[in-house]
């Protein structure tokens, strides 16, 4: 959940701020809002449909486009009134994220360009354009840019830390997924490396090397076994 806990900071969510820091799953959180049920009682299907409900709403989606994002992504087939209500629920559960898509809007549209949590700044000369669509696509870029790319920039960072801590007698990296690392290692090696792999991610010296402060943890969850996806363990 990197990309909601960096977009919960960026945003000053506090909601997401709270639940970050009480180790609650958003995702429970978000079923129990939009379904009226309480967490404890939400099925993994219910769970599933949340899943798509933040990672499609999180930057602002429609729901004509959330119902074909909840479909290709998560095989979830859901009317318009469901998409609709879902939006409308999502928004009332997290009313700051509104006001940071408006703050974007405004520093792209003055700047041209917007800067992530760490630094990195992309430049969107199509905010300039007479073209509305083209004009709008920026806009997305410039909400969601920032926190795609430090979520990106995080794991590269950990990257980078892992290379030198582990012993290449022991483990080694074989490549990444979206925010997560594959990892060989020896077998009677493999708790202690997915530790040493659980603290990097977790303890970035963000502050130290960047200046960044984050207001909600990074939680890593490590789980390892004999085949890719067949995890026996994890912690």
């Amino acid at each position: 959940q990197v990309e909601l806990r960096i977009a919960a900071h960026v945003a000053n969510e506090r909601r997401m701020i709270r639940a970050f820091h009480a180790g609650e799953d958003l995702h429970l959180v978000t079923a129990a809002d939009v379904i009226g049920k309480p967490p404890n009682l939400i099925t993994k299907e219910e769970r599933k449909k949340a899943k798509a409900v933040n990672f499609g709403f999180l930057y602002g989606m429609y729901p004509k486009k959330f119902q074909d994002y909840a479909f290709e992504n998560y095989d979830l087939s859901i009317t318009m009134e469901e998409a609709k209500d879902a939006r409308r629920r999502f928004f009332n559960l997290y009313p700051d994220l509104p006001k940071w898509y408006q703050r974007q809007t405004r520093i792209v549209e003055t700047l041209h360009r917007v800067q992530s949590p760490i630094g990195r700044v992309r430049h969107l000369p199509d905010v300039l354009s007479s073209d509305d669509g083209v004009r709008q696509e920026a806009i997305r870029q410039a909400i969601n840019s920032p926190v795609q790319s430090c979520a990106s920039d995080l794991m590269l960072f950990a990257m980078v830390l892992l290379d030198k801590r582990l012993d290449p007698g022991t483990a080694r990296l074989v490549g990444t997924l979206h925010d997560g690392i594959f990892i060989e290692a020896r077998e009677d090696k493999a708790e202690e490396v997915a530790r040493i792999v659980k603290d990097t991610m977790e303890n970035l010296p963000l502050k130290k090397t960047f200046g960044l402060e984050l207001s909600v943890p990074i939680v890593a969850d490590v789980e390892w076994g004999t085949h890719w996806g067949e995890p026996v363990a994890s912690i």
